[in-house]
């Protein structure tokens, strides 16, 4: 049921909130694509984890994606500052969660959200063909550069 199929000819999104600098999307080469998803409890870690992205990578250009359940107007508020700020991009999916109602979890300490991974790459070939998923209770300390030199082809 939960196949190849089920993610292709389902649109989970039922919102998106863009926050565009059109420096850094004018080469969408050059950007670098991070995504997370999330539940509204870790939009302020995932805000740290982007800052601190942000603050240690002043050379490069990034979009992020926050895949997640619920946000506030707050935390878009904050997502806002901080892409003004450092002139980068930032798109927040609004998922819908009643396609992932029967979706099996083990442990209670995990969420459904857990599963929008499997639908990014529908919702990101559109705009990349690479992109970088990390937790949102990273902080990152030094460049990433190497991610851009890794050898993806084949």
């Amino acid at each position: 049921m939960f196949d190849r199929e089920y993610f292709e000819k389902n649109e989970f999104v039922k919102k998106i909130y863009s926050f565009e600098n059109l420096q850094c999307i004018e080469d969408q080469n050059d950007v670098m694509h991070i995504c997370f998803n999330i539940d509204i409890n870790f939009f302020r870690p995932t805000g740290v984890t982007i800052t601190s992205i942000l603050e240690n990578n002043s050379n490069m250009k990034f979009a992020f994606h926050i895949f997640t359940d619920a946000v506030s107007k707050k935390d878009l508020e904050a997502l806002e500052k901080t892409t003004v700020k450092y002139k980068q991009s930032c798109y927040v999916y609004l998922m819908d969660m009643a396609p992932f109602a029967n979706f099996h979890i083990k442990h209670p300490r995990f969420k459904k959200v857990s599963y929008f991974r499997l639908y990014m790459p529908k919702v990101l070939k559109k705009i990349t063909r690479y992109f970088l998923y990390i937790d949102a209770d990273l902080i990152c300390i030094y460049s990433m550069e190497a991610f851009k030199k890794i050898d993806l082809e084949g």
